[in-house]
């Protein structure tokens, strides 16, 4: 093996990459919010990342899939709004960057998770432009 191909394994190996997401998430839901959706899970397996959502809403329940670094995919939410979205790894984030279709304007999405500790407990941050953060509490590696 050239000495080349061996140092951009070794590199890989060394970056944790979208594997430091394996695992599956629950959302930390608020009670108090009527809109919040009863139930969201994100599963992580290498760069294939579901998001499983229930709740209140025009769609009762949404599955999707995505590849991490893969091609745009579409969906319509909990809401009745269709997503047009993809997820790419940026330094050790992920991120959701593309649109949604609100009452026939699009707009923009972007949402940036974030891996940190709390306690001896790993959670998922969702952070949004607006200063919102959902926390999601891994319940499986």
């Amino acid at each position: 093996m050239p000495i080349s191909h061996l140092l951009l394994a070794l590199q890989l190996a060394a970056s944790p990459g979208a594997s430091a997401f394996n695992g599956t998430w629950r959302q930390q839901l608020a009670a108090t919010s009527a809109r919040a959706p009863k139930q969201f899970v994100v599963k992580v397996d290498g760069n294939t990342l579901a998001l499983t959502m229930t709740g209140p809403g025009k769609v009762s329940a949404v599955d999707v899939t995505f590849e991490i670094g893969g091609p745009e995919v579409t969906y319509t939410g909990l809401d009745g709004d269709q997503f047009r979205l993809k997820v790419k790894l940026e330094g050790a984030d992920l991120v959701f960057q593309g649109t949604e279709h609100e009452d026939g304007r699009d707009l923009p999405v972007h949402e940036t998770w974030t891996l940190k500790t709390e306690g001896n407990t790993r959670v998922l941050v969702d952070s949004k432009p607006n200063k919102r953060t959902t926390t999601f509490a891994q319940i499986h590696s």
